[in-house]
Parts: structure tokens; C-alpha cells; sequence
């Protein structure tokens, strides 16, 4: 135990620290929940007390708005945690906290799998960028999906890098399990399937080869184990709704807020959105804005593709920080945007770099699927709605991307500038196209801020 300590002091300082960080954050600012951490809140609690997973008591189930919600795994840990310490928030944070020194150290343990050559230290950096990153630590103090979201999403990463060079019926069943909860935190995690896909077929031998049907198992043991997960989820909506809903009934929601006319691609709560609910239900008003969804893009392509661009812009722009938020205000508040802006200015032009130097030079299959994690982390959310916290999961891959690059720069930096340079390069032109495009909404903000 002292040897491992002596020789992963380092990493687990960085978690230790990651820890103190955030608990204490959370402490200090004691942030109450409100909308969408409220709902979250309140149907933890419910389920807690022996309600079921219901938002408002005393309502018809289709009337009921907790199907609209992210989820539902995000509201079972909620569960869990009040059932067994009471309904007391600050055991929530003390336990996203901790979710989060976790990651710092998954980072590390998926950094030596994917590098060769100065595995731990790229995993250090990685596992110091995360922990320390102002957004996740701001995120991680609400109770909201993103922190336990991104948890999970690191535990996957980390179980397929772990089975990556010859995957096992074990590992592979344990990477579907784990897999099948995370599409419950989240189902945007559903566009990793080919990249596992892709993965499990490049490791399967030649047909032609004796006992070649034997390889196929940890790929089955894969699916089986996501669908075992999903299932009870699943049968209870039916059980409820009398519909197939294998995560929640959100996603038309979503793309409805974000592709009509009059919006600007991002959330918000429209005043026709109540009266639709009232007509056709929760999972009713889903469907409808699926259609509707449907109808815009095909009658109104172009207005559509502009809202992705916009999207695409506002998801990589860094000068669209976290801290607009209701419980800052004053010097506290800038200091915080400031360093959101500044954190994120680093994080991307780095991490392109990273993703650039990746293709252009390197051999690294791993790191290749990585950044096919990250393409579809972001692809996930740039065709339906943007806001920036939505893009909080793909910060820990990026952060690998960006220590990578540093530790590179480190050892070969000639060879290496002029990727920094092109990673910067883009960051800013995204940043400008922002600026130009949206910046009344930017200077509006800063006004309210100043009034």
C-alpha cells in the first residue's frame, strides 16, 4: 500500500484536491435547486418515501411532467442517497463530489491504456484539467444530471479502454452494463454504439479460422447486458404508458424548443408548449413535437441547417462561459465568467490540436476512437438544442486531447506548435463567427450583469 501510494501520489493528490474543490464549493455557495434540479430534487425524494418515480402526486401519470425530465438514473441515485441519510442535499454533494475525484482517477487509469509512452503522465494533466476545470466544478455543486452523467460516461470509456486490445466475455458484459445505465443517465450516449460496434468487428478473427464463433461472445455478452439493464425501465413505462420508452419521453421536447420558427437553437420554455400538454399528455406532447419536428426540417431545410451551424458554433465557442447563473452576483460572478472563459480558450485549442495531431501523425487506434467518442458526444446534441452546460461531457475527452498535446509539445515542441497553432487557430475563427453572429445576446447579458 505505501509502494502504490509513493508511486501514485501524484494522481491521487489531484483526486484528493478534485474532492476538496468541489465539496467545498458547494459548501460555500449552499446553491438551492431550482427548475429542472428542483424537479430532480423532489422526485428523488418521492421515490425515497414510497411515491414511485413521480413529480406531482395527486395527477393522472400522463399528466405528470417527470417523463419530460433527463433520465431517470440521475433521480435513483438521488433516491438511493436520501433513502439512506434523509433528504439532505449536502450528502448529494459530498457524493458528486466524490464522482468526480473518481473520474480524476479513470482519466489516469485510460490514459496508460491508450499511450504507450508517457501514459501517466498525459493521465496526470487529464485527471488536473477535469478536476480543476471551473465549469465542472460549478455543475457538480447543483444537483443537476451533469456530474453523475459525465461519471458514467468516464466509467465507460474506462471499461472499453480496459478491454480495448482483446476484449473478454467478462469485460465486454461489464462494459454493456455499464454502458445500458448510462443510456438511462442520458440517452445522447446511445451514438457511442459504433464506435463499439466498429471495435468489436476490427477484433473479431477471420471467419475462416477454426472456433472464429467464439469470438463473437463478448459481443453478445455486450448486448445482452446493456438490454438486461434497459429492460425493467422499459417495462415499466409500458406498464405506465401503455408506449415502448426505453429512457424518457424528453427527446421530442427538444427538438421541437430547438427547430421552429422563432428560435434561436437553444432551450427555453414556450408558452405553447403548457396548452400542447394539456391537449395530448406528456408522452402525447412528445410525439406531436416529433412530427412537428419532422414537418420543419422538411419544408424548411434551410432555416434548419442554419440553426445546426449556429449550434455547432455555440457548442465550441469559448466565449460562451458557465456563471450566469442565479445564486452570483458582483465581483464573484466575473471572476468566475472570466475564468470560464479563459479555461475554455485553453481547453479547446489544446484539445484540437490534440485531435488534429492524432490523425495527421500519430498511429494510435486508441486515440482515434477517442475522438470519435468526442464527435459523437458533440453530435449528439448539435442537430437538436444547445445550452452551454449541455457540452459539460465532452470536457473530460478533451482534456485528454489537451494533455496529450502539452506532454508532445514537451518532448518534440518544434513538431508540435504548429498543431497548437492550428487548434488555436479554429478556436478563435469559431469564437469571432460567434461574436459577429449572436453578439447582441452577448452584450445584453453583460448589460444585465452591469445593471
Amino acid at each position: 500500500m505505501n509502494a502504490l501510494f509513493r508511486r501514485e501520489k501524484v494522481i491521487i493528490l489531484l483526486a484528493c484536491l478534485t474532492f476538496l474543490l468541489s465539496a467545498g464549493y458547494a459548501f460555500l455557495y449552499r446553491i438551492p435547486p431550482s427548475v429542472d434540479a428542483s424537479a430532480y430534487d423532489q422526485v428523488g425524494w418521492n421515490i425515497a418515501q414510497g411515491h414511485g418515480f413521480r413529480l406531482a402526486l395527486g395527477v393522472p401519470i400522463e399528466q405528470d411532467e417527470v417523463i419530460t425530465y433527463q433520465g431517470p438514473a440521475y433521480q435513483f441515485f438521488l433516491a438511493g442517497i436520501y433513502t439512506v441519510f434523509g433528504h439532505h442535499r449536502e450528502v448529494v454533494w459530498i457524493a458528486q463530489a466524490l464522482l468526480r475525484a473518481f473520474c480524476v482517477l479513470m482519466l489516469y487509469a485510460i490514459c496508460q491504456k491508450i499511450f504507450r509512452e508517457q501514459g501517466r503522465a498525459i493521465g496526470r494533466i487529464a485527471g488536473g484539467v477535469f478536476g480543476f476545470y471551473p465549469d465542472l466544478v460549478e455543475i457538480g455543486a447543483m444537483l443537476m444530471t451533469e456530474t453523475f452523467f459525465i461519471f458514467l460516461t468516464v466509467l465507460v470509456l474506462w471499461l472499453f479502454f480496459r478491454e480495448y486490445d482483446k476484449p473478454t466475455p467478462l469485460g465486454a458484459s461489464l462494459l454493456g452494463a455499464g454502458f445500458g445505465v448510462a443510456i438511462l443517465g442520458r440517452s445522447i450516449i446511445l451514438l457511442f454504439a459504433p464506435v463499439f460496434l466498429w471495435w468489436f468487428w476490427r477484433r473479431m478473427p477471420s471467419p475462416r479460422l477454426r472456433h472464429a464463433g467464439k469470438a463473437w461472445i463478448p459481443f453478445f455478452g455486450f448486448a445482452f447486458a446493456a438490454m438486461l439493464v434497459l429492460t425493467p425501465w422499459t417495462v415499466r413505462n409500458w406498464n405506465a404508458y401503455h408506449k415502448f420508452i426505453p429512457t424518457m419521453a424528453n427527446s421530442g421536447y427538444n427538438l421541437w424548443v430547438g427547430n421552429r420558427h422563432g428560435a434561436t437553437g437553444e432551450g427555453g420554455n414556450p408558452a405553447a408548449m403548457q396548452d400542447i400538454m394539456k391537449v395530448y399528455g406528456m408522452t402525447g406532447t412528445g410525439e406531436y413535437f416529433t412530427g412537428e419536428f419532422k414537418a420543419f426540417v422538411r419544408e424548411y431545410p434551410f432555416e434548419y441547417a442554419q440553426l445546426t451551424g449556429g449550434r455547432f458554433i455555440k457548442y465550441f465557442s469559448f466565449i460562451r462561459p458557465m456563471g450566469f447563473w442565479f445564486y452570483q452576483s458582483g465581483f464573484f460572478q466575473w471572476l468566475f465568467i472570466l475564468s470560464s472563459v479563459r479555461a475554455g480558450f485553453i481547453l479547446f485549442s489544446l484539445s484540437f490540436g490534440g485531435i488534429l495531431l492524432s490523425w495527421i501523425r500519430e498511429r494510435n487506434e486508441a486515440l482515434r476512437d477517442l475522438s470519435l467518442f468526442a464527435f459523437f458526444t458533440a453530435f449528439a446534441i448539435i442537430p437538436i438544442i444547445i445550452t452551454t452546460r449541455y457540452r459539460l461531457p465532452i470536457y473530460p475527452i478533451l482534456a485528454i486531447f489537451a494533455a496529450f498535446v502539452v506532454m508532445r509539445a514537451y518532448r518534440n515542441f518544434k513538431e508540435t506548435v504548429p498543431f497548437i497553432l492550428g487548434g488555436t487557430a479554429i478556436v478563435l475563427g469559431i469564437a469571432f463567427i460567434d461574436f459577429v453572429q449572436f453578439s447582441e445576446k452577448i452584450f445584453g447579458r453583460i448589460r444585465t450583469m452591469l445593471s
